[in-house]
């Protein structure tokens, strides 16, 4: 079923009525002086054209009304807008999707719904720079200071997760701002879609540029300091300890074999595993694990170990007390999910005396530049690293181009194409 139109002339007012193929109802546009040139769409709630052309007289008798007294007619509020662009998103990633609307609830609708321009048409570029430094300062001296947890939804279950102490929090980043940033800029964008503003009345302002200084910026653990960390990670298995002490550090040993093998983003891919996304399966005669990573920024995706985390993982079931289906793997003595080990991990660098590689300080994100360094520099195909990392192929041979062999980087040079 194809689009109907049908215009009807009220004085020097021209109004357009619209009925798609997807809806029952007759939108109206209204076109004329006072009006915006391209017209604002406007649902007349009636499926009978002529219950459609009534409604929409009352309609422009209304607006003329609000004109005569200097009213913009179809202004709404920033609050009202933004819960519209709430229930109407959606993102084929569903993590991504709960992510955009919670920054709308969090920091959008508090920050703008209570501005004096109360209309999402009479925000400004001042207004917005405002925010900007409000946003910034939020979780250390805004109102997110006055929050220690931060609650969630999954499977069905509402979670807490701790947030560090007000004084070892950080600013927010330019990378967050400019994620941010083009959420602000779709919710502008749905608002002119629905009417509530023109074009001409989007507010302009500037993102972070970003940082393309350096490339080749993320570093890898060399061969000897996997070794000095590996050698401190024995002497800790071998040393008589306290119970709990000594399972916080099976529970990173567990943590640096399962990054080094597997390529997983530290360290929500890592530390959201359950035992039931983990399956045994054969590969060339050789035995080893299938994990599926459901917590991640692209979607699930399952990842082939390398050898040696299957063992691993069968002393660990050995060890803990938490191996049901939907236990986490990396739990905590206490029994709490294990979310970010960025702690104990920094203490296994310091003590294996490994902190910086080319002048640049290591982390747990050097765990993935190894896995994908040596995946390389081993004649592995580039695509199948970029599916089982959940990255690009452009990624890759941007960030890794001096680990490429230089057939496999010629033949990429020109596949800039994501693989997910």
């Amino acid at each position: 079923m194809k689009n109907s139109t049908h215009k009807v002339a009220v004085g020097d007012i021209t109004i357009t009525f619209t009925l798609r193929a997807r809806s029952p109802y007759w939108q109206a546009r209204f076109y004329g002086d006072g009006f915006v040139d391209e017209g604002l769409r406007w649902s007349t709630k009636q499926e009978e054209l002529n219950d459609a052309e009534q409604a929409a007289r009352l309609h422009l008798a209304g607006m003329q009304a609000l004109l005569s007294h200097g009213i913009d007619p179809n202004a709404k509020a920033f609050a009202f807008v933004a819960k519209n662009w709430i229930e109407d998103f959606h993102h084929k990633n569903p993590k991504q999707e709960r992510e955009y609307k919670q920054i709308v609830r969090r920091y959008f609708i508090p920050w703008f719904g209570n501005l004096n321009k109360l209309k999402i048409n009479s925000i400004t570029p001042k207004d917005i720079k405002s925010y900007k430094l409000w946003r910034q300062r939020y979780w250390t001296e805004g109102p997110g200071s006055e929050v220690n947890f931060i609650e969630y939804e999954r499977n069905g279950k509402t979670l807490r997760r701790p947030l560090p102490l007000v004084k070892d929090r950080k600013v927010g980043t330019d990378g967050r701002s400019r994620i941010e940033d083009v959420i602000l800029r779709k919710l502008f964008e749905f608002a002119v879609l629905e009417g509530f503003m023109s074009k001409n009345e989007i507010p302009h302002f500037k993102s972070p540029k970003t940082n393309t200084k350096d490339p080749n910026s993320r570093v890898a653990f060399t061969k000897e300091q996997v070794n000095e960390i590996n050698e401190t990670l024995y002497s800790r298995l071998v040393a008589k300890e306290r119970d709990h002490v000594k399972y916080q550090w099976d529970l990173i040993t567990l943590y640096w074999e399962f990054g080094m093998k597997t390529g997983a983003r530290p360290p929500h891919e890592i530390t959201s595993v359950q035992w039931k996304h983990i399956t045994e399966s054969e590969f060339d005669g050789e035995r080893t694990v299938v994990i599926q990573i459901e917590d991640s920024k692209t979607g699930r995706r399952p990842v082939v170990a390398m050898l040696g985390l299957l063992l691993a993982l069968q002393m660990w079931k050995k060890k803990s007390k938490f191996t049901k289906d939907d236990d986490y793997v990396f739990t905590k003595w206490n029994g709490d999910r294990l979310m970010n080990p960025n702690q104990g991990f920094n203490k296994l660098l310091q003590e294996a005396g490994v902190t910086e590689n080319r002048g640049k300080g290591l982390s747990q994100y050097s765990m993935r530049h190894t896995f994908i360094t040596e995946a390389l520099n081993g004649g592995a195909n580039v695509y199948n690293i970029a599916s089982q990392c959940g990255t690009s192929v452009a990624m890759i041979e941007r960030y890794y181009s001096d680990s490429l062999p230089p057939d496999v980087a010629k033949n990429i040079l020109g596949a800039q194409q994501p693989i997910m």
